[in-house]
């Protein structure tokens, strides 16, 4: 799950693309782990994490 937080904090990647490095089968299938173990949505996650335009 670390790496789904780097990938969601440092990229523009879409959820699709950051399940797949991640190893997960779909975007769906990360969204619900993610939110198991984080406590939010991946989604979410990005918006208060993510890094912010210059």
């Amino acid at each position: 799950m670390l790496r789904a937080e780097h990938l969601l904090e440092e990229t523009d990647l879409g959820l699709e693309q950051i399940a797949a490095r991640c190893g997960f089968g779909s975007g769906a299938l990360l969204r619900h782990h993610f939110q198991r173990q984080v406590g939010i949505a991946p989604t979410e996650y990005r918006r208060r994490f993510g890094r912010r335009p210059s």
